[in-house]
């Protein structure tokens, strides 16, 4: 078993790099754990990212998000409230995904994940692997865009900017889809900006490959305008909740949304990013996060969210979340 784990961390440093995976002395013992902390970046990519960052140079392609799922249940939470992965388990459910992968059963973006294969194929040859970095630009509003994204990991966020410069976040989007949105439409710009609010990867594909690969398949053209239609339900409850909840409660529902795409607990957020996406002031968020701390729903750090019970958070968002969440499980099935 050791020498298989140093094997393994040998070969991920020389295919990802010492910066992006530093395991090389850790990686030799199947007992140990590893937190999914900031400070350790090597055992950040032994979680569900590093796998897929596997798969993508194995098969260039992605995980699929049940496999990914399926590590949470291998996971132990610490005192310090981190979760941590065996290697083991890591090791168990890696080798499964690598071998759905490889049958071409399953990719981790949603929206590739349900593509027929007659209309997956074509496109693996045009998409190409992207990082995504925490404030990246996916398109800008009124300018015409070259490429659309389909994320893996991380988040972005769709924003709505007035003449003035005024901003609004009106949507929100991870694995579960693509961006910019008019690319549904086999249109090139919109008045948007969208940008990654929580780093990630995923792949892009030039917008004339898809508009082509979009007039050749019917079961693709209907599977995007399916999620154009949970995206328009979800940007529709956005306006309601901005106009008709409390702080706390939209603060609740926008944490449920980010936890829905995200694989584990933690969400990487600061007081001045949340008072920005709300577009509320800074000591408004501050209330309202003690507000959820104080009912044990979640834990705030700096820069750091921790969701502590789901249940009782959804609870507490009542009609402020769930159904944009159900028709989107509607149209095209469930988000995590």
């Amino acid at each position: 078993m050791r020498r298989i784990f140093t094997r393994f961390s040998i070969f991920a440093q020389r295919s990802i790099g010492k910066n992006a995976f530093n395991a090389s002395r850790v990686l030799y013992n199947s007992e140990r754990n590893y937190s999914n902390t900031e400070s350790v970046a090597g055992a950040i990519r032994l979680t569900p990212v590093y796998i897929g960052r596997l798969a993508q140079l194995f098969l260039g392609m992605a995980l699929p998000q049940k496999g990914l799922s399926n590590l949470r249940h291998h996971r132990q939470v610490g005192e310090d409230g981190t979760f941590r992965f065996s290697c083991s388990s890591i090791l168990r459910e890696g080798v499964v995904l690598l071998f759905s992968l490889r049958e071409g059963k399953a990719m981790f973006n949603k929206i590739l994940s349900l593509l027929e294969m007659k209309d997956r194929e074509p496109l693996l040859a045009k998409l190409e692997p992207v990082d995504l970095p925490r404030l990246f630009t996916l398109s800008e509003p009124n300018q015409p865009q070259e490429y659309t994204f389909f994320l893996e990991a991380g988040i972005g966020s769709i924003i709505s900017m007035s003449p003035s410069g005024q901003t609004a976040e009106v949507g929100i989007f991870g694995a579960e889809g693509m961006s910019p949105p008019n690319s549904l439409f086999e249109d090139n710009q919109a008045p948007f900006k969208v940008f990654m609010q929580i780093a990630g990867y995923g792949h892009r594909i030039r917008n004339d490959d898809l508009f082509e690969a979009l007039k050749q398949s019917h079961s693709m053209r209907k599977l995007l305008s399916r999620y154009a239609q949970a995206l328009f339900v979800q940007t529709a409850y956005t306006a309601l909740s901005n106009a008709t909840h409390r702080i706390d409660e939209r603060l609740a529902r926008w944490i449920l949304m980010v936890h829905d795409r995200t694989v584990g607990d933690r969400l990487l957020l600061t007081h001045d990013f949340l008072a920005e996406m709300l577009n509320v002031r800074r000591p408004s968020v501050t209330t309202a996060l003690h507000m959820l701390e104080g009912y044990r729903f979640i834990v705030a750090e700096r820069g750091l969210v921790t969701v502590r019970d789901r249940a009782g958070l959804e609870a507490f968002a009542g009609d402020a979340y769930g159904a944009p969440e159900r028709e989107f499980k509607r149209l095209i099935g469930a988000m995590r």
